[in-house]
């Protein structure tokens, strides 16, 4: 029973090790790139005009709480992720009921988030030798603070993923920090938004506060977004037109007719160009309800810092933010209406092979039925015997083969 226990208890270390190991450019280099930011900004810059605290320079001061600070987020995030996302998914039922004890469950998920934790807290510790050298007094000690600390936080995220109801519950780390004279936020690639709003702020165009900024920012999001819905809005009445007026004669050859294989690429291109419109707009969908999130919680939470000017900024930020949100769900209409009628017409190409196989197998049955009669060896055949029998047996193969055609041809099936 111990081995079994083991193997289990083996497999969710695996398991969870696994999954932020897979996507480590995700999960391991941006708390590393932080840290940076946190080494370049509040040690170089601001410790230079800090000076020494009990002997340490600043830097040196800082090392210690925000490699500890790497680890707690990320052993804290990645328990309440995992166990969170498993619940949703209903994974962890079958978890559950396996014979495998609770206890287990829990040293597995709990092993994960440590191992991560671990690894942040290993790099962010290598990185932080470029900046400043330190001296550790106990390698022992560090390491166990280092473990107890891990194991400490992802029992705390499992707490918090076994009692959330939404994903929203486990997102207790912020994105960004707004105070009166500061705001500070960390991205990891550039965004026109922030480059509009520091030409603004560049050419005095409004005063350079914290929630100035913010509000510029947020500003510049929802217009791009808008331009965004706008171009997404001409590029589907485009593609509207291509499917309503498919051209199949579009480079027709001699027949008049395109040829099978060019209307099948040109429907592939169809269904190719409402995928990535479809998931262009899943991405500005989910924009949207960041924003949706975002500015009724500032405008609640940093009431006493707003202007009165600002708080109808904000009110007009959210009205824009909601007709937004209802163009964008017209869209995707559009685009489920467009997929339908793209499948229509692939289902109306079905119908057209189909109905050419139909009348080829039915012309075909009326002379292969005269023919195998004809061919019979039976000695009292009358035709057998007449001058013209064999012009007549080929004259009423070409008959029974012909009525179909002309059936078909006055029922307008071709």
């Amino acid at each position: 029973m111990t081995h079994l226990y083991w193997v289990a208890l083996k497999s969710i270390w695996s398991k969870e090790i696994n999954r932020f190991a897979r996507i480590w450019i995700q999960t391991l280099v941006p708390p590393v790139i932080t840290m940076t930011l946190y080494f370049i900004i509040f040690g170089n810059l601001i410790g230079s005009r800090i000076g020494d605290m009990h002997g340490f320079s600043y830097m040196q001061f800082i090392v210690p709480g925000l490699i500890m600070m790497s680890v707690i987020t990320n052993a804290y995030a990645n328990v309440a992720s995992s166990f969170f996302s498993a619940k949703f998914q209903r994974n962890i039922e079958e978890l559950l009921v396996a014979p495998v004890p609770t206890h287990i469950i829990i040293a597995g998920y709990v092993g994960g988030g440590v191992a991560r934790g671990v690894c942040v807290g290993i790099l962010v510790t290598a990185v932080s030798l470029f900046f400043v050298p330190f001296h550790v007094f106990s390698w022992p000690m560090v390491a166990i603070t280092l473990l107890l600390t891990a194991v400490l936080f992802s029992l705390a995220g499992l707490l918090n993923a076994v009692f959330a109801r939404t994903f929203d519950d486990i997102s207790l780390i912020p994105t960004f920090v707004l105070t009166p004279d500061h705001l500070v936020t960390v991205r990891f690639h550039e965004l026109r938004a922030f480059e509009a709003a520091q030409k603004r702020l560049a050419e005095g165009e409004r005063a350079a506060s914290s929630t100035e900024t913010f509000l510029l920012i947020v500003e510049e999001l929802v217009d791009g977004l808008a331009d965004a819905l706008e171009d997404m809005g001409s590029e589907l009445d485009a593609l509207s037109t291509r499917i309503f007026d498919f051209d199949v004669s579009a480079g027709k050859p001699r027949n008049g007719e395109a040829a099978p294989r060019r209307r099948d690429l040109a429907l592939r291109r169809i269904l190719r160009g409402i995928g990535r419109r479809g998931k262009a707009l899943g991405k500005i969908r989910s924009s949207l309800l960041g924003l949706e999130r975002v500015v009724p919680f500032v405008a609640s939470a940093c009431e006493e810092l707003l202007k009165q000017e600002e708080d109808g900024r904000f009110e007009t930020i959210r009205r824009d933010i909601e007709s937004l949100d209802e163009f964008e769900t017209r869209l995707s209409e559009n685009v489920q209406f467009l997929l339908d009628a793209a499948l229509g017409l692939i289902q109306i190409e079905q119908n057209n092979v189909f109905r050419v196989l139909t009348v080829v197998s039915v012309v075909g049955v009326p002379p292969t039925l005269i023919a195998s009669m004809y061919g019979m060896n039976f000695k009292a055949m009358p035709e057998l015997n007449w001058a013209y029998g064999y012009p007549y047996a080929l004259g009423l193969i070409l008959l029974s083969a012909l009525v179909p055609i002309l059936y078909f041809r006055i029922r307008g099936w071709f």
